[in-house]
């Protein structure tokens, strides 16, 4: 087994985005605010009192928001869909206050201990007053099976609403202590909660199965992690040292971009983060071998054809933008990092 590699993609306490208007001129505070949520969002203040403090986490497959709002509202318009494309639903976990949204019926109340999941590639719209809400950013294969997607905003059940902003809440400060195994474990017990809030009561037969399949799901995922940097691991390699057969090694990671191209996405994913570390000193190159790319060349043309730029050229735009303010480049991370998964070519 190889040597667990360092994560480049380290966890802060305080989140991966930090915004607090309370820290700008009261001139600055909604500018600043609308200017970070531009790419996705027109941001619109809905009264005199317009307060936000924002934090964001980036894990594996899901961006996690906690957010803070008053007398504001957002506007995602056809425009904002047909130029971003987003390929991810939201799941909006409201702990207090008024949150309205609107998509496309009119807008409807989501009370506290209650959520909503709404699709990206519709228009909507939402209002917050004294709010404080999760929000999370999941990718659309993680709701694959449910038999139909929830493209028009659909309620989740309370029951389920409550556990999931506890385990999120519980969740956040642990994220700094984290490796990527423990955290890929975290990700997968809120996307179990996500399904279980959404899909009807599954008969006995179907919950054994699901659980024996997750239970195989989540101990691959694991030793893809500690073992990343090999650049032997692959489907031979997984099968030779589980307890799955191809077959299902297969039908398992289907959903997820195939065995190979989730592998794929992890090492893009982290080679990205370190590229992004201004604590990392290595060559792009010898990066690449340390996350188990076979050569850098390789490992080059990947990071060309999944985010639109060369390596070098990517850290330095990264580490030349420090005069950006930093909610507004952090965020333009997070948005192009939320649909990776989905563009990495499936075996």
């Amino acid at each position: 087994m190889s040597e667990t590699p360092q994560p480049g993609d380290r966890q802060h306490a305080g989140g991966f985005l930090q915004f607090d208007s309370d820290t700008l001129s009261p001139a600055a505070r909604f500018p600043a605010y609308r200017e970070m949520y531009a790419g996705g969002t027109d941001a619109e203040q809905i009264g005199p009192a317009f307060h936000a403090r924002v934090s964001a986490w980036s894990l594996d497959r899901l961006t996690i928001f906690e957010r803070h709002l008053n007398d504001v509202g957002h506007h995602r318009t056809a425009a904002h869909v047909a130029r971003d494309r987003f390929d991810h639903f939201t799941v909006t976990l409201v702990i207090a206050g008024e949150v309205e949204v609107d998509h496309g019926a009119g807008f409807v109340v989501v009370p506290p201990g209650c959520g909503i999941v709404y699709d990206a590639h519709k228009p909507a719209r939402n209002r917050f007053r004294n709010a404080h809400l999760y929000l999370l950013r999941v990718p659309r294969t993680v709701f694959g099976d449910l038999g139909q997607h929830p493209s028009k905003g659909r309620m989740t059940k309370p029951e389920t609403t409550a556990l999931l902003i506890d385990v999120v809440r519980v969740l956040l400060p642990h994220l700094a202590t984290l490796d990527l195994v423990a955290t890929g474990h975290a990700v997968d017990a809120i996307f179990a909660l996500v399904r279980g809030a959404l899909q009807p009561a599954p008969n006995a037969t179907d919950t054994a199965a699901s659980a024996r399949d997750q239970t195989r799901l989540t101990a691959i995922r694991a030793m893809i992690e500690a073992d990343i940097g090999d650049p032997d691991l692959g489907a031979d390699l997984i099968v030779k040292r589980s307890d799955v057969s191809r077959a299902t090694l297969y039908r398992l990671f289907k959903p997820l971009g195939g065995i190979n191209g989730y592998i794929r996405a992890r090492r893009l994913h982290a080679l990205r983060l370190s590229l992004m570390d201004g604590h990392e000193q290595r060559s792009f190159g010898d990066l690449a071998l340390h996350w188990g790319f076979r050569s850098e060349a390789h490992a080059s043309r990947l990071f060309v054809e999944h985010f639109g730029t060369r390596p070098g050229s990517y850290r330095s735009a990264w580490h030349s933008a420090r005069e950006e303010p930093a909610p507004v480049r952090e965020m333009r991370f997070l948005d192009g990092t939320i649909d990776t998964v989905a563009t990495i070519d499936a075996d």
